[in-house]
C-alpha cells in the first residue's frame, strides 16, 4: 500500500511533507509519537536559561537514529545563535506535546517528532497539527483536499486570523527567522480588512470561554448593546469574510477543514 505522504526536498524551503494521492478533507494524514519532550511554558521566542538547560540535556540524551533525525533538522547559522545550535534547533522545529502539571494545572510541554517537525509553514494552510492526549501521539489532519504531489503545510502562528500581513511577517521572522511569501502574504488587501480584522479581534474577546483567563468575558463597548447570539452570528459572519479573502480566494481551511476533523476523530475514540 502507498504510503499517504512522503519527506522530500521543497525548493527554497528544504524538506517537507509531499502528499502521494489526493488526501480527502477532514482525513488524518499521520499519528506520530514524539522523540523527547522539554517541559518549556514560555513562548519559545522568549525561552529561559533554565529551559535552554533542559533542552541540552534532552538532546544530549539522544543515540543513535533518533540522534541522527534530531541533527537533521534545521538550526540558526553560528552568528545568530545565543544558545547551543541544538536547543535553536529544538525551538525552530518542536510543536505541542504531551501535558505537564504547572501550577496545580496542566500545560503542554515541546516535543521534536520525526516527521511532523519538518513540515513547513504556511498563513493559508492545507492542514493542521494537534496533540492527542489520549494516544500521546501528535496528529495531523487535512483541512482542505490536498491534490497529489502538492506540500502539506501547517501556520505556525497562533490565532493567524488576526494578524495582518505585516504582524504574520514580523512573528515569523523573529521567532522562526524567516520571511514567509505564501499566497496569502502576497495579497495586497491589508487596508480594506484593517477595520474588520479590529472587529473579530473585539468579538473574539468577547466570546472566548469564560474558564479561560478571566471570570466573565470582558465588555467591550462596540458591541455591549448585542446580545451572546447576535455577537456570534456576526463574528462568524465576519470570519468568512475576513478568511474568505479577496480575488474569489476559498474560504480559510479551518472554516470547513475543523468539522470534518472533529467527526473523524469522534469516530476513532
Amino acid at each position: 500500500m502507498v504510503a499517504i505522504c512522503r519527506m522530500e526536498k521543497i525548493p527554497g524551503k528544504g524538506e517537507g511533507m509531499v502528499a502521494n494521492r489526493l488526501i480527502g478533507i477532514g482525513t488524518c494524514i499521520i499519528e506520530e509519537p514524539f522523540l523527547f519532550s522539554v517541559p518549556i511554558f514560555n513562548t519559545i521566542s522568549a525561552i529561559t536559561a533554565t529551559e535552554a538547560r533542559a533542552v541540552k540535556t534532552c538532546t544530549d540524551r539522544l543515540g543513535g537514529v533518533d540522534s541522527r533525525v534530531f541533527k537533521q533538522l534545521y538550526t540558526l547559522p553560528p552568528d545568530e545563535r545565543t544558545y547551543h545550535e541544538d536547543v535553536h534547533r529544538f525551538l525552530l522545529n518542536c510543536l505541542a506535546g504531551p501535558k505537564a502539571r504547572r501550577n496545580r494545572t496542566f500545560e503542554s510541554q515541546m516535543a521534536i517528532f520525526p516527521k511532523m517537525s519538518r513540515l513547513n509553514h504556511s498563513c493559508f494552510p492545507n492542514a493542521c497539527y494537534d496533540w492527542d492526549e489520549q494516544k500521546q501521539k501528535g496528529t495531523l489532519h487535512a483541512l482542505m483536499d490536498i491534490p497529489q504531489r502538492t506540500e502539506i503545510t501547517i501556520s505556525y502562528i497562533a490565532n493567524d486570523a488576526w494578524c495582518d500581513t505585516a504582524e504574520r511577517r514580523e512573528t515569523l521572522r523573529s521567532t522562526f527567522h524567516f520571511d514567509c511569501r505564501c499566497e496569502l502574504c502576497g495579497e495586497d488587501n491589508d487596508v480594506w480588512r484593517t477595520q474588520r480584522r479590529a472587529d473579530l479581534r473585539q468579538r473574539h474577546r468577547y466570546l472566548r470561554p469564560i474558564d479561560e483567563a478571566d471570570a466573565v468575558p470582558p465588555r467591550i463597548t462596540a458591541i455591549s448593546h448585542e446580545n451572546t447570539t447576535i455577537c456570534a452570528e456576526k463574528y462568524l459572519e465576519l470570519l468568512v469574510q475576513e478568511l474568505g479573502g479577496p480575488c474569489n480566494r476559498p474560504a480559510h481551511p479551518q472554516l470547513y477543514g475543523l468539522p470534518r476533523i472533529m467527526d473523524s476523530r469522534l469516530a476513532t475514540a
